[in-house]
């Protein structure tokens, strides 16, 4: 028959409890209601060492009655009664004669469905108490979820901000498109992290340049890094192709990320729009919640202070326009060229318009989202020999998981006439590999257009030193989210 339970915090101040019993399972009561602050008085003709001990170290706490139980003994001065002797019959007993004088009585035997309260496995840290009860039914299995969400608890008293991440210019050629290939399926990677002891808020950052998780983590043992980075696939890389930081490093690092000065393109926008995707993606499967929002909404509000004050310093340019950029360096002259652009998405649709004003040949591929653009001749994937043979200048600019153009495609283009590959795929669209097939291609992608070099070193240590100096005048923020943490 299940037994209704209703869960309670007693407050034990100035309150006496009788155990009548002292052996091994009277010790453990007795310690958690001397760790109460209860008056305790124990009653049995032999007594556990440690309980002696105890009584002997705390005398006007633990009162001992070296002899048996005499009924006389229970007396309302008693808030608590626990029933604990080897005798089935005298705890059954102890709780008729309890009840009779309606004070809460336990048995630690088989008579506890007739007791008035059960002690659940608990435990404590610090100003948090965490109970788990079977209602009587499941002992040992109260017992293990205890000890799991103890060492949880324990975990969460060390926890600070944490991120690891790599970024393409930290990576070799063609390295970043293998990681970004593995851990693609960001919801996958986000289940198994969100069953890691240790991490507990947490949202993966994946752009055309970077992968990140930025967390709230106990990250106090080489084990937990260690696992991170076999999630991530950095377990092979040498320390300086990745990064991880902690506390401020964190807090810093997030600033200049939304004002966009860790861009590929420094201060570029869309960064921010990025990370707000990625946040929010979290928050709605429960893998982020408000420490992380928290951190995220601090840095916003410092980046825009940083870009009032860094701007002066260079023009917000956006990677497409750098692109767009690179691309003239190649074709000063792009008036009649024959351009193929496989992709639809922003990046792709902002390139056309600049390439329409040169009165190039646009061919465009889409899959789902075509366009409005007037001048262009708009096509479904998958493309054919025939689309791209004349082409001059490929552009692939597409959200895949595989290679949109790869060795396989070798017979698309004829060995005696240059093209241009730009890849500006996230991962990488373009392998490689046929460019090594095939003299006549040339291949750029994003890392090959070091957008940085078009600043000159002095103006990105200024702008570096400006924006963390920002960082340092915001520390208020900062101080406020440990608080925040430290009271949640």
């Amino acid at each position: 028959m299940h037994l209704s339970h209703f869960p309670i915090n007693i407050i034990s101040r100035n309150k006496k409890c009788l155990i009548v019993g002292a052996g091994k399972i009277a010790l453990r009561k007795m310690r958690k209601l001397f760790a109460s602050d209860f008056y305790i008085t124990v009653i049995s003709p032999e007594i556990h060492l440690e309980i002696q001990k105890i009584a002997t170290e705390n005398p006007t706490k633990v009162e001992l009655i070296e002899r048996p139980f005499k009924d006389s003994d229970l007396t309302k001065e008693y808030f608590l009664v626990i029933a604990a002797t080897d005798d089935k019959q005298l705890n059954k007993s102890i709780i008729h004669l309890a009840q009779k004088q309606h004070i809460l009585c336990s048995s630690v035997d088989e008579n506890w469905r007739e007791s008035d309260f059960t002690i659940p496995a608990s435990f404590s840290d610090q100003n948090i108490t965490i109970t788990v009860s079977s209602s009587g039914a499941v002992c040992r299995k109260s017992k293990m979820i205890k000890e799991s969400l103890a060492k949880h608890l324990k975990t969460l008293s060390s926890s600070e901000l944490f991120l690891i991440g790599t970024h393409i210019t930290l990576l070799p050629e063609g390295k970043f498109g293998d990681i970004l290939r593995k851990i693609c399926e960001r919801e996958s990677v986000s289940a198994i992290l969100s069953n890691i002891w240790g991490v507990h808020e947490f949202f993966i950052l994946q752009t055309c340049n970077r992968i990140e998780m930025i967390s709230v983590s106990s990250a106090d043992n080489d084990g937990f890094k260690d696992i991170l980075l076999r999630i991530f696939s950095f377990d092979k890389l040498p320390e300086n192709c990745y990064y991880i930081k902690k506390s401020r490093d964190v807090f810093e690092h997030m600033a200049l990320l939304f004002a966009g000065i860790n861009s590929l393109s420094i201060g570029e926008k869309n960064i921010v729009s990025q990370i707000k995707n990625s946040l929010n993606f979290a928050l709605e499967k429960g893998y982020a919640g408000g420490m992380i929002k928290e951190l995220c909404d601090s840095a916003l509000h410092i980046s825009k202070h940083i870009r009032n004050e860094t701007e002066k310093f260079f023009p917000s340019v956006e990677i497409y326009e750098h692109s767009y950029n690179s691309i003239k360096k190649i074709f000063p002259d792009l008036h009649g060229k024959n351009v193929t652009i496989l992709g639809s998405g922003k990046t792709a649709s902002s390139i056309a318009l600049e390439l329409l004003k040169e009165r190039a040949n646009v061919v465009m591929f889409y899959r789902n989202h075509r366009p409005e653009i007037e001048g262009i001749i708009f096509k479904k994937f998958p493309f054919s020999k025939d689309d791209i043979k004349n082409s001059d200048l490929i552009i692939s600019a597409v959200n895949s998981t595989s290679f949109i153009i790869d060795e396989s495609h070798i017979e698309y283009f004829d060995s005696g006439r240059k093209t241009i590959l730009f890849d500006l795929g996230v991962p990488e669209n373009i392998s490689r590999k046929i460019v090594e097939l095939n003299s006549s291609l040339t291949l750029f992608d994003i890392a090959s257009l070091n957008i940085k070099n078009y600043f000159e070193p002095q103006k990105i240590e200024n702008i570096l030193t400006t924006a963390k100096k920002i960082v340092i005048e915001h520390g208020d923020l900062y101080n406020k989210l440990v608080r925040h943490f430290s009271e949640s």
